[in-house]
């Protein structure tokens, strides 16, 4: 079994270390701020000799600036650790012998032309979405042994997770009102299965689809999930994103390469059985 180091400690970090620590208790994992016992690596000014990888034949790279507003924000910080910085750890990893697993998104297309498949051209509408093209262009021209997973929107149903389904539900607990955008249309996935996913394709190389194969709405996600729980209509209203931010993508749909064992219904109900009063 190929030991996989875990180099990037946020959401999609920490879901691939607890699989990977399970199965494998001296697995290789970084935090930017070396926290929970993990050890440090910043992709600003990444330093892969300071990380021990003890052995590992493959590294999962989830470090990143991932929200669309700090990327506009800081357009230079974000694209040094986005762009440069995982360059610099792919480089590295790959004169090791180490295969780099890097992670791209839906967001290198410009939404105008879904469902988009590997060979779609891109056209990002966004820094955020303009770095991860970049990103993506260096690792397939210049890595051939690199794994790229070109992920839709991941989402998870643990309470506080903060993740799509548990931000709306999370919401509502708190007594507020909604808006959610009917224009934005995606291809959500649970994060259990790009997990499975991504593991099962370690030792493959080139570009991967991991996304759902339920379009939605994120408008549509949002009142399933309010019927569910019995909110009232009114704790809910239809926004549209375009005329908010100008220029976002509307529908990124992706082929998918995968199978996803968790349906939108299953996932919407695992979120609502989190928040439903005790009958």
């Amino acid at each position: 079994m190929t030991r996989v180091a875990v180099l990037g400690g946020g959401y999609l970090g920490r879901a691939f270390a607890t699989q990977l620590l399970a199965r494998d208790p001296e697995t290789p994992c970084t935090h930017h701020r070396g926290e929970g016992g993990a050890q440090r690596l910043d992709y600003a000014a990444p330093d892969l000799g300071a990380v021990d990888l003890r052995g590992a034949g493959a590294a999962l790279l989830l470090g990143g600036v991932t929200r669309i507003g700090a990327c506009e924000d800081d357009p230079e910080g974000s694209r040094a650790v986005n762009v440069t910085g995982t360059l610099a750890l792919v480089g590295e990893l790959s004169a090791r012998g180490v295969q780099p697993i890097v992670f791209s998104s839906d967001y290198v297309f410009a939404g105008d032309a879904a469902p988009y498949g590997h060979d779609a051209p891109r056209a990002p509408s966004t820094e955020y979405g303009q770095q991860k093209a970049e990103l993506e262009r260096a690792v397939l021209g210049e890595f051939p042994g690199a794994l790229l997973v070109r992920l839709g929107k991941v989402y998870g149903t643990e309470r506080g997770d903060g993740t799509l389904l548990d931000g709306f539900a999370a919401a509502w607990a708190r007594g507020e009102s909604l808006s959610a955008a009917d224009d934005q249309r995606m291809t959500p996935i649970h994060v259990d299965d790009v997990v499975r996913e991504v593991l099962a394709r370690v030792g493959s190389a080139g570009l991967v689809h991991v996304s759902g194969r339920e379009p939605a709405s994120r408008w549509e996600l949002a009142e399933r999930l309010r019927v569910a729980l019995g909110h009232p209509p009114g704790r809910l209203t239809r926004i549209q994103l375009g005329a908010l931010f100008p220029g976002r993508p509307l529908d990124t749909r992706l082929t998918s390469d995968v199978s996803p064992r968790w349906t939108l219904a299953a996932g919407i109900e695992a979120v609502a059985a989190n928040y439903r009063a005790p009958a």
